[in-house]
């Protein structure tokens, strides 16, 4: 613990959610009895106007340098006491615990045990508040500047957008010209049936036809706040948030506070031509549960070029062979209409079978007549949808942007309380994203500027999130760090020997993941250290004397023999303590000799620091995490996963594995907490 800890704790009785089932005045004097404690006061409602002016004259008084509130929810009311003691101490020094959900409510029936997990849980949180270090705010200004990468459809639109806001705009284009694919199906030059067809549907913002509203652009992008440079790409990117510095490969240097990329897509549809009598589409065989994969443009660009070549062509033959339709329904499903009113046949081809052409013909079952089809055929097209552009890859490794498993680039949008969530300022619209029509694309466009105006215009960023911190001389510069960071928030600075892992403070927030992962302890985050970690395990099991002995003595002391066996449950706060929140508020009742640490994310846990609770005396630990795919960080429960087989391995051979357990817990299900934990104390009592 600090040796300057000066710590305050005021202990709410909450009316008689608290005070009807704890002794408070005994909880009180027991905080008197903790290490570092200088003033522990009760009162029935600190979060009420007349407490909070008494908890500040405390603090001020008593020169109070760190503060905890026993009560209800840090969910709820931790912005509260922050705000109300800023000024009066460091904001990242007040911390909260649970009393009324996590003790006094689900063993309402239980006093004596309910009072020793209270003076456990009381012990926990001040120890780990004395292991505390503060952290002060990050400040960071934003340069009143925008760079749009792509100047297609979706990126003339955005960067339009953005000047009309009043702020400056670079659009950066590869190619000659602006335009995009835009420029290759409207443009004189082309003259396939795909062009012909997507000049009369290809529209711009305005709804104009494809050509018209094209002309448009190009003539509005040609403004006093829009700086066009075509023949230029992006050589690199150095900065941080809201200050972004963006080498051109012509040279120039430019300063940004957002970035939009739109770099479009490859076309991956074989255009048909006007020369053969018999056309054949195939559209590709997913399964309404495979749906979630699909695109959303073969269909639509299938359709529009059969229509087109019976428009031009009333005897010709056109059929769209599909296993299922997705339009995404709204306007487009009358293109189906129009289509038949064309004369283009559909036929529905029996799942797993795709047509295949012999012989010059077609032969396949029709599910919708029922008949078997026979068709004559001088071309068939192979509908697939579009890729990534070749260097999409390559983009987002400069802008530190996640892809997906298809190669587009992902938008990220981080699942976060808002005073942890920064916008990083970078933006992905239109087919650069995932593939989409030009609607899709102009509306994402517009999407995407609203959020890059509104987060330029908030002229600075303020980071309160707590932020890993590497240890220079232990650092060897392995990179497993790097690989394991959900948000791109490490990179490598070049020293003699080696290289030097360096956090961005303002990407970090603080999820632990490079701390599990590091091979030799050097990085910590400041809100989740291991010794904040162990004091806690420390706090929960460091009676286990007086437990054991079950020596009678005033006050809470004489509480403690009654809760033994010991079981330290790490529980991420936004799944597996939010649900031991919720049973708490429903009642519901599991054992009290279960003891809850919070940890923002499972992924920050080691093997060592498990086996070391069980080494200390605990009868059993378990890990609750969110469920694999609905991580707030990403994929730290995969982590966690992988950190607890560890552990598992090593107990194994120390004959402790059946006293670990990993459990996926939703955050909103209180019951699935209680069986969970009923569950496993139940299996570590048989063992």
């Amino acid at each position: 613990m600090s040796d300057n800890a000066n710590i305050g704790v005021f202990i709410c009785e909450c009316g008689d959610k608290i005070a009807g089932v704890l002794d408070v005045p005994v909880l009180v004097e027991y905080a008197h009895t903790l290490p570092d404690v200088t003033c522990a006061e009760q009162a029935g409602y600190w979060c009420l106007p007349d407490g909070i002016e008494r908890m500040r004259a405390l603090v001020a008084e008593r020169q109070l340098d760190r503060v905890v509130i026993v009560g209800c929810a840090p969910r709820t009311h931790d912005a509260l006491f922050r705000r109300a003691l800023d000024g009066f101490t460091n904001p990242t020094l007040v911390s909260i615990t649970n009393l009324r959900d996590l003790c006094a409510r689900p063993h309402v029936n239980d006093s004596q045990a309910a009072m020793a997990k209270a003076c456990d849980q009381i012990a926990m949180v001040i120890a780990d508040l004395a292991a505390r270090e503060a952290i002060s705010p990050r400040v960071a200004h934003i340069t009143p500047h925008a760079v749009v990468i792509g100047g297609g459809i979706a990126g003339m639109t955005a960067a339009l957008a953005i000047s009309e806001a009043g702020i400056s705009v670079t659009l950066v284009e590869r190619e000659s010209e602006l335009g995009g694919g835009a420029i290759e199906t409207c443009g004189e030059r082309s003259r396939t049936i795909a062009a012909i067809q997507m000049q009369n549907r290809y529209l711009s913002a305005e709804g104009q036809p494809a050509k018209a509203g094209l002309a448009m652009l190009l003539q509005r992008i040609h403004s006093p706040d829009i700086r066009v440079l075509t023949s230029t790409t992006l050589a690199s990117v150095s900065g941080t948030i809201g200050q972004y510095r963006l080498a051109l490969s012509n040279g120039d240097i430019v300063e940004a506070g957002a970035i939009i990329v739109a770099t479009g897509a490859q076309s991956n549809f074989q255009s048909p031509t006007s020369n053969f009598q018999h056309t054949a589409f195939v559209l590709c065989d997913i399964s309404p549960e495979q749906a979630q994969t699909c695109t959303h443009t073969c269909c639509l660009t299938a359709i529009r070029q059969a229509t087109e070549i019976k428009r031009q062509l009333p005897d010709a033959n056109a059929i769209v062979f599909f296993r299922e339709l997705y339009t995404a329904g709204g306007a487009y499903d009358d293109l189906i209409w129009e289509a038949r009113q064309a004369g283009v046949n559909f036929v529905r081809y029996p799942a797993g079978q795709m047509p295949q052409l012999a012989r010059g013909e077609i032969v396949t079952h029709d599910e919708l007549t029922g008949r078997e089809v026979h068709m004559p055929c001088d071309q068939v097209i192979a509908v697939q949808p579009m890729l990534p552009q070749p260097d999409a890859a390559h983009l987002a490794e400069m802008l530190r942007l996640p892809i997906y498993s298809n190669g587009f680039i992902a938008d990220t949008r981080v699942r976060l309380r808002p005073s942890d969530r920064i916008e990083r300022g970078i933006y992905v619209c239109g087919a650069a994203h995932f593939p989409c029509d030009a609607n899709r694309a102009i509306f994402q466009a517009y999407s995407a500027a609203a959020r890059a105006v509104q987060h330029i215009q908030r002229s600075e960023i303020v980071n309160h999130a707590p932020f890993a911190k590497i240890d220079a001389i232990r650092c060897n510069g392995c990179g497993d760090c790097a690989r394991v960071c959900p948000f791109a928030a490490i990179t490598f600075e070049p020293r003699v020997s080696s290289r030097l892992a360096a956090i961005d403070s303002l990407l970090c927030t603080g999820c632990g993941n490079c701390v599990s992962a590091c091979p030799v302890k050097a990085v910590q985050v400041p809100s989740a250290t291991d010794e904040q970690i162990e004091a806690q395990v420390r706090a929960a099991l460091g009676r286990q004397g007086d437990r054991e002995t079950g020596r009678q003595r005033d006050g809470a002391l004489a509480y403690l023999s009654t809760c033994l066996p010991v079981y330290l449950l790490f529980a991420c706060e936004w799944s597996g303590y939010s649900a031991a929140e919720i049973a708490g508020t429903r009642g519901l009742t599991y054992p009290a000799s279960a003891r809850v640490i919070r940890v923002n994310c499972t992924g920050r846990l080691q093997p060592g620091l498990l086996l070391k609770a069980l080494e200390m005396g605990a009868a059993g630990v378990m890990v609750l995490g969110c469920a694999p795919g609905v991580c707030h960080y990403e994929q730290g429960n995969e982590r966690a996963a992988a950190v607890f087989e560890q552990a598992n391995a090593l107990g194994h051979l120390m004959g402790l594995d059946s006293r670990l357990a990993l459990k996926w817990i939703p955050p909103d299900d209180g019951a699935v907490f209680v069986r969970a934990v009923q569950e496993f104390v139940d299996a570590t009592r048989n063992t």
